[in-house]
């Protein structure tokens, strides 16, 4: 991992990174290709805190709802603060929650800090899905239309 403080990275360096931390079966080649491929896509947003790249997508069941995953290649301490800013950026961007699906388990460390604290309306829920991957929802604000559904 590089201190973003200390280094800036490219953002195709950080994707190289981040898929070479997740044991990423597909080669930094493949993983490149296919980031760009997915950020061509209508309705998609990078958004870039330190040496994390945030890929958003706005659901198309629910346009308040955003499915995003981060690809990382900073320190966890940098990666966590970004994270709260990513958070913040997503809030003010109208969205009433986000949606992401992970397998790594320590990755919810981030959302437990990100909930403590939280203001009233903010949550986040975790489901464990049939692959043994990890969905969490963040609640980023009250909705008066229900349920979340991405």
């Amino acid at each position: 991992m590089i201190d973003s403080k200390h280094q800036q990275l490219s953002s195709e360096e950080i994707v190289n990174i981040a898929a070479q931390n997740t044991g990423s079966p597909y080669s930094p080649e493949q993983v490149q290709a296919a980031i760009a491929s997915e950020l061509r896509a209508p309705e998609t947003v990078c958004l870039r805190e330190g040496n994390t790249l945030f890929v958003v997508h706005r659901s198309k069941k629910n346009p308040d709802i955003a499915v995003f995953r981060a690809l990382n290649a900073d320190t966890p301490e940098n990666y966590l603060q970004s994270s709260v800013v990513f958070t913040e950026t997503m809030k003010s961007m109208g969205f009433r929650a986000m949606v992401t699906t992970f397998y790594d388990e320590s990755l919810l460390n981030i959302f437990r800090y990100i909930g403590k604290d939280k203001p009233k309306g903010m949550g986040y829920q975790v489901n464990r899905l049939e692959d043994g991957a990890l969905r969490v929802v963040v609640q980023l604000r009250p909705s008066s239309k229900g349920g979340l559904q991405a």
